[in-house]
């Protein structure tokens, strides 16, 4: 069995709940992404049944201490930063946590 996958994902800023909803379909299938660059997607193999995704725009100036802040908050809301393309921003969910969307 493949224990990978790498297929085109290309998305526009308009697309964002699109994107999260193949990102959550493919979990279902039991994908969970690797990384997102250049409008290509890496999927690997994954076990977990909880798993789900919340992806944001985000502006290209975004940086620093106020994103470090934000990046926090999410991870203690139980979102992980998974990937950053294209003025995205992926989040997957810890493993265990049922994390409202941001």
């Amino acid at each position: 069995m493949k224990h990978s996958k790498l297929r085109l994902f290309r998305y526009l800023a308009p697309d964002a709940k699109a994107m999260e909803a193949e990102l959550d379909r493919m979990a279902r299938l039991g994908w969970a992404l690797r990384w997102l660059h250049c409008g290509l997607a890496c999927f690997r193999r994954t076990q977990r049944r909880d798993l789900s995704y919340c992806v944001e725009l985000c502006p290209a100036n975004r940086a620093g201490e106020e994103d470090a802040g934000y990046l926090r908050l999410c991870a203690d809301a139980g979102w992980e930063l998974r990937a950053r393309s294209a003025g995205f921003r992926v989040f997957a969910s810890s493993p265990g946590a049922c994390p409202a969307p941001l």
